[in-house]
């Protein structure tokens, strides 16, 4: 019985230190440009030109932000989370709803990645 514990913990720990283990710059990269391309154009649904730029530019500073998340944080999507929802906001209300919804994306991917290390866990015991 102990055994079996002691086994049981080691593998909780190893699946756990491969669900945090460094991501590649290309892998985050990759992550990332799936959730914009589920999610789609935020502008869509300006009612007008004016309202179109404006989401427009808000956009693309918004995306230098994101780009800046990216680079200083290329070896963990955690951290890349962090700075993304700590400091790239927007004024425009298409722009703040469409990084919201670009963060839950990316959140379940992170999630995703450790429901997987714990399934294939669940599945060896």
């Amino acid at each position: 019985m102990r055994l079996s514990v002691f086994v049981f913990l080691a593998l909780v720990a190893i699946a756990a230190a491969q669900a945090q283990k460094p991501a590649s710059d290309i892998d985050i990269k990759a992550q990332i440009s799936e959730c914009y391309d589920k999610i789609g154009d935020p502008c869509q649904n300006a009612t007008d030109k004016i309202e179109n730029e404006a989401c427009v530019s808000s956009l693309i500073t918004t995306e230098v932000c994101v780009g800046q998340c990216e680079y200083d944080n290329k070896d963990s999507l955690q951290k890349v989370l962090g700075c993304y929802k700590s400091i790239c906001k927007s004024e425009n209300s298409y722009i703040q709803t469409y990084l919201g919804k670009v963060y839950t994306c990316l959140s379940g991917i992170s999630i995703l990645g450790f429901t997987l290390a714990a399934s294939t866990l669940a599945l060896l015991l």
